[in-house]
């Protein structure tokens, strides 16, 4: 005769996977639906503030989902500290590089350009 669980178990194991299933569907929605160009404007302005220079994301933004999740923003340009000049410190006007910005290295500040 197979042992059966408690009706109050089997339950508690259906709301709990219900919550899941809802959890899940909901962070992919907002996956799918942020707009990751609207964070363009908050953190040139972190730069700015931070570094004194002007950071230019002409190419816009796209965030790669993974194991590690990455902002990558393509057609960049940082400005060169006041009093070195007018060329820019860093850019990429021919929009084959990429600026990385590696979201599990953000707190140690890991950012590539290439």
């Amino acid at each position: 005769m197979p042992l059966h669980p408690p009706r109050a178990t089997r339950w508690l194991l259906g709301i709990a996977g219900g919550l899941l299933v809802i959890a899940v569907a909901g962070v992919a929605a907002f996956i799918a639906t942020f707009d990751v160009n609207r964070l363009i404007a908050p953190g040139q302005g972190r730069v700015k503030a931070v570094t004194g220079r002007d950071l230019l994301i002409r190419g816009g933004a796209t965030l790669e989902i993974s194991l590690h999740p990455r902002l990558v923003a393509s057609d960049v340009s940082i400005s060169n500290w006041p009093g070195a000049g007018s060329a820019p410190l860093a850019t990429d006007a021919e929009g084959r590089g990429n600026w990385e910005f590696d979201m599990v290295a953000a707190p140690g500040g890991a950012c590539l350009f290439g």
